[in-house]
């Protein structure tokens, strides 16, 4: 069972493409207008200028595993269906984590009292930063494993989805340590920065 990994200094360039779509625009349905886009393309800028990513993996040898639930080799139980499937195949797991930081929560805040579309951008700018941090780890596994051998399955599921438990967060918390990325949690299993993200993926042995 390998330690937690931290990454403290990724820089995340979100996807206006992924903003745009996360704000509900739909290429060749919803028209935006000129002056409308340079307002969000300058906000796109001001909200990733504002990220502060620290993301955070830890992979994990799965020990036992039946149609209901898993094991891991420290002893710890997931009961879902849904990941027993979505892990089928796999010998590890991989639990992953990223919080966009608080400053970019603290400028949303402030322009949700003046300045409402600004607030929306910012709020989509940190969704996309937090998920495209989750795929930068994912590729950033692949590569490793390329050397090391075995393979990363291209899914992962995150806590509250399907019979996953949102209360599986707890243990996630816990594995990584994400105090150290400055996340919290309160009594409902929220994380707070709320731009803050767990998930879960697998790794298959290499094939000889």
């Amino acid at each position: 069972m390998l330690r937690p990994r931290y990454f403290r200094n990724i820089v995340i360039t979100p996807s206006s493409r992924a903003v745009y779509k996360r704000l509900g625009y739909r290429k060749g349905v919803t028209e935006v207008l000129r002056k409308q886009k340079n307002s969000i393309e300058l906000y796109i800028r001001e909200a990733a200028s504002l990220l502060d990513i620290c993301a955070s993996f830890r992979r994990i040898t799965i020990l036992k595993k039946n149609k209901v639930s898993l094991v891991l080799s420290n002893g710890i139980r997931f009961r879902s269906r849904l990941l027993v499937r979505l892990l089928c195949p796999c010998d590890e797991m991989v639990c992953m984590a990223a919080t966009a930081g608080q400053s970019i929560m603290k400028a949303i805040r402030q322009a949700q009292k003046k300045d409402f579309v600004r607030a929306v951008v910012y709020d989509a700018v940190a969704s996309v930063a937090v998920d495209e941090s989750l795929d930068w780890m994912q590729a950033f596994m692949r590569q490793e494993l390329r050397r090391q051998g075995g393979k990363l399955i291209d899914k992962r599921v995150s806590c509250g989805y399907g019979d996953l438990a949102l209360s599986n967060q707890k243990i996630i918390y816990r594995m990584l340590q994400l105090k150290r990325c400055g996340i919290t949690m309160n009594k409902q299993y929220m994380l707070i920065p709320e731009k803050s993200v767990t998930a879960i993926t697998g790794i298959m042995a290499a094939k000889i």
